[in-house]
């Protein structure tokens, strides 16, 4: 994804450099750039200055102006700063709009708030926050979070303007359940109604470029639902990303929240706190009774252009979704290692493999190695020890 930015970026360098740069509507601050949320924000509003050629700031608002992320964005064309907490108003000096992303912590209303308040004070005369689709007065906590920032705005920020972006789960956001994927050759979602319409995060970018563009005429309303192009049950989703990444492709299988928070925190390296909202946002999002409302028309209203299917982000992402072979027995073969023992899988053994692929299977079941590195792993010591003349045994230490 950091080399596809590059590579955007340095293409739309070469043509804006044949075309003569116009002033854009002033400088953006995004907040809480530094985590993949802001940062997938950031780059796509460089990309958009770059193709239309315009002159605007665009203001990064980090945690760790040395982080990865920061540096990136830096190097991007971005101006970084570090915005502290508490923010002080001076963090927002010079920027006409601020577009408020409350970190994704348990902490979110809190900081939040905090956010919107020096903002305002700092002198920067218009505000979007991004909100999610299902927050209200009797959401799921970690939902009603993002409501109270939509009323908090609403009584700092003069009427025409804030606008509130409410957004649909991402598509980026099935990226946490890859390896697992990868692994079981299924995608394992808490999914039970036909009522999905994920959202490609980059197209919220593209409404606020397009909300920057409106002030000589203020948006239709104040709030704006984004959804991606189509509504998909689990079946058609998995349907859509076999299309892209091909055999053997992968299947859907309906789980239960523990399973997914399992799968969130175990494979996707989420917090509890993280991975409640995301469950959340999946729980309230597909309500069957809900279903008529998607997909929303606002994201064309805002841009006059369609959202991005969920097929273009399994074609950039393939690679992260196709198990491997040694993977697929990993899945395939893991409780009956468990069962039966290191021994069955020995040279001599009932369930005899070929050494690397013994060795990935004893790592990744026994020793707690994930089955990717383990797979990578298995292969580089089993010809490091062929190099060495040495037997392979079955301990995967």
């Amino acid at each position: 994804a950091v080399l596809a930015l590059i590579a955007s970026l340095l293409c739309w360098q070469s043509v804006g450099a044949a075309a003569q740069p116009v002033a854009g509507p002033g400088a953006v601050l995004v907040t809480s750039a530094d985590g993949p949320e802001g940062f997938a924000m950031v780059s796509e509003l460089l990309r958009l200055r770059l193709e239309h050629v315009e002159t605007f700031g665009i203001i990064a608002g980090v945690t760790n102006a040395t982080s990865w992320n920061a540096i990136t964005l830096a190097e991007a064309g971005a101006e970084v700063r570090i915005i502290g907490n508490p923010p002080s108003p001076k963090n927002f000096s010079g920027a006409d709009w601020v577009f408020v992303l409350a970190p994704l912590t348990a902490d979110r209303l809190q900081r939040g708030r905090a956010l919107i308040n020096a903002a305002r004070a700092g002198g920067a005369q218009h505000a979007v926050l991004l909100s999610v689709i299902g927050a209200g007065p009797n959401a799921p906590e970690s939902l009603g979070a993002y409501y109270k920032l939509e009323q908090h705005l609403a009584g700092t920020w003069p009427a025409k303007s804030h606008v509130v972006l409410r957004t649909y789960f991402y598509q980026q956001n099935l990226l946490l359940w890859a390896k697992d994927a990868r692994a079981m050759g299924s995608l394992r979602l808490p999914l039970a109604s036909p009522c999905l319409a994920p959202l490609y995060n980059a197209d919220v970018a593209k409404a606020v470029f397009a909300l920057m563009h409106t002030t000589s005429e203020p948006a239709p309303r104040r709030l704006f639902n984004l959804t991606g192009p189509r509504v998909l049950s689990g079946a058609t989703l998995a349907k859509a990303a076999s299309e892209v990444i091909g055999a053997p492709g992968i299947s859907f299988q309906n789980v239960n929240r523990e399973v997914a928070t399992d799968i969130l925190e175990s494979t996707g390296g989420l917090d509890h706190s993280e991975a409640a909202l995301l469950l959340d946002l999946l729980d309230v999002q597909t309500q069957a009774e809900a279903c008529h409302m998607w997909p929303s028309g606002d994201f064309q209203l805002l841009t006059r252009m369609a959202p991005t299917d969920v097929a273009q982000f399994f074609a950039e992402h393939a690679g992260d979704f196709k198990a491997q072979p040694t993977e697929l027995m990993a899945a395939a073969w893991a409780p009956e290692l468990r069962e039966r023992g290191v021994a069955a899988f020995a040279p001599e053994g009932p369930l005899a493999l070929p050494p690397s692929t013994r060795w990935a299977l004893q790592a990744a079941s026994i020793g707690g190695m994930s089955l990717g590195l383990a797979s990578l792993l298995g292969s580089s010591v089993v010809a490091l020890r062929r190099r060495r003349a040495v037997h392979l045994h079955a301990s995967p230490y």
